[in-house]
């Protein structure tokens, strides 16, 4: 059995009523030795929920992702937020940040490109898969319901919102 279908086996385990319509995380970017800036400083609770930088009062956040957080633990936090269309209700997932601070790496994979590597696919592709394996699950135990899948993918830079998916819409 794949991760994905046990995954999609646990559904029952969520529970959607308890889920906070709005949560926010922040990744951590590691250190590279490409980078031109000099990283800041910072500690972080021991359950990952408190992020404080030198000279600042402690942020609090939903789940704080440290620098060794792998593509997988940032997709595994996301997955109550994913059972939410199965169920008929809209979700989004929605990356902000500066420039290079890792919103395409973490969304794709790396080199902004759709990485199928287990180890270095993006959000976008696990949730895909997730989503398609758990409907395939739900219509082999109840075949008579049906599945629309819907999908935006855009990016606003410099104030305008690209369609990612439209080949026209160029920056």
């Amino acid at each position: 059995m794949s991760a994905y279908n046990a995954l999609c086996s646990s559904t029952s385990s969520i529970d959607l009523n308890n889920l906070s319509p709005i949560q926010v995380f922040i990744r951590i970017k590691p250190n590279n030795s490409n980078d031109q800036y000099e990283t800041i400083p910072f500690k972080y609770s021991s359950n990952n929920t408190i992020l404080t930088l030198p000279n600042s009062p402690p942020l609090s956040f939903d789940n704080v992702f440290p620098p060794q957080s792998t593509q997988y633990d940032i997709f595994e936090s996301i997955i109550p937020f994913l059972h939410l269309p199965l169920y008929g209700y809209n979700s989004t997932i929605f990356a902000y940040g500066q420039t290079n601070s890792g919103k395409t790496y973490t969304m794709l994979g790396p080199d902004g490109k759709l990485s199928l590597a287990a180890d270095l696919m993006g959000i976008i592709p696990r949730t895909s898969r997730y989503l398609f394996a758990a409907i395939h699950k739900l219509t082999s135990l109840s075949p008579s319901i049906q599945y629309q899948v819907r999908v935006s993918y855009l990016e606003v830079y410099n104030g305008r919102v690209y369609d990612l998916l439209r080949k026209n819409d160029n920056k």
